[in-house]
């Protein structure tokens, strides 16, 4: 395996790893912070050596097998300040989210951003600092607004790690089903919210049965229960590992792609470990890791005639049998 390159002196790395210890308030995997920083564990574990030794105590502890750290929190809180710039970032993310999360909850955004501001420097920007520039559009949106309550009994169930029992309604008009859901995670993936989490047997000690992944949307009923758990929340997948929000085996998909949507597909990271392979027409062909079928076929249809599944076999003969039965709906 190839060496980690680490680009940082060890005074760089050092007072980057104290930074980010001490501002995210939350527990670092040693792994995680050597992939943060790319370097190896020992030298992530050099580096806390020279922060405790100037003093500075930092929690270790165990979540599963991986230690992790953390700085202990300071005795005296510091004092800061938030300028115009900040503000207009925090809006921002609000702004993005404004057409997908329930209208009770927006406003509550609002005042938490209006109260933000008595922490800038110069009041008299304030105006400009809660100002707008972005707008989110999006098509089919679902009203959130009446499962206000579970979005927060989800997220104070996720934080507490807390059992769940859940009335669930997957596609069409089943009837929902119950299941004692263990929530680790919100996704979001084209204007839908999901959780994803883990489904335990009904009676202690409740054991690990399945991964499942929930649309907020189709939850009846969602009650907590006293009953906590230590279920690993899953790693996080924002860097594109592979493909699919529903993670089954993993497999190799190759896909050509005509001119007309080469752009596209090149500009975004579908895995970490894709290929492309470029040719003179201005066409290519794209490989990566998928972990899930379903999303792969609906994908690739989604670009109509500008798209050809190479790989695997199975992928592409359901392809060709959706096709043809698209074919005989339209004759």
């Amino acid at each position: 395996m190839a060496q980690k390159k680490d680009d940082r002196t060890a005074a760089e790395r050092a007072v980057a790893l104290y930074i980010l210890l001490l501002l995210s308030g939350r527990e670092h995997t040693l792994s995680s912070l050597a992939e943060e920083f790319n370097c190896s564990k020992q030298a992530i574990l050099k580096t806390i050596q020279a922060i405790e030794s100037r003093g500075d105590e930092i929690d270790s502890g165990f979540r599963g097998r991986e230690r992790y750290y953390r700085i202990k929190a300071p005795r005296s809180r510091p004092h800061f300040g938030l300028t115009p710039r900040d503000i207009q970032q925090l809006v921002l993310c609000r702004d993005m989210l404004l057409r997908f999360l329930p209208k009770s909850m927006l406003e509550r955004l609002d005042k938490l951003l209006g109260a933000s501001t008595t922490l800038m420097h110069d009041y008299s920007k304030r105006d400009d600092a809660l100002s707008s520039v972005c707008r989110a559009e999006i098509k089919g949106r679902i009203d959130y607004e009446p499962f206000t309550a579970i979005f927060e009994d989800a997220e104070k169930a996720i934080r507490e790690r807390r059992l769940c029992r859940v009335a669930y309604r997957s596609l069409g008009n089943n009837p929902a089903r119950e299941l004692v859901f263990a929530p680790l995670l919100f996704l979001n993936l084209r204007e839908s919210f999901y959780l994803r989490g883990m489904k335990v047997g009904d009676a202690p000690p409740h054991a690990e049965l399945a991964s499942k992944l929930l649309a907020v949307h189709r939850i009846e009923r969602f009650d907590m229960l006293t009953t906590t758990h230590r279920i690993e929340t899953p790693p996080d997948t924002t860097k594109a590992d592979s493909f699919g929000l529903w993670k089954d085996t993993p497999f190799r998909v190759r896909v050509s792609f005509k001119k007309s949507a080469a752009t596209y597909v090149r500009e975004r990271i579908w895995s970490t470990d894709q290929l492309i392979e470029y040719a003179e027409d201005e066409s290519l062909i794209l490989e990566f890791t998928a972990t899930s079928q379903p999303e792969v076929i609906a994908w690739i249809l989604s670009f109509g005639d500008s798209a050809e599944c190479l790989a695997p076999p199975e992928v592409r003969e359901e392809i060709i049998r959706r096709i043809s039965r698209l074919a005989d709906l339209y004759r």
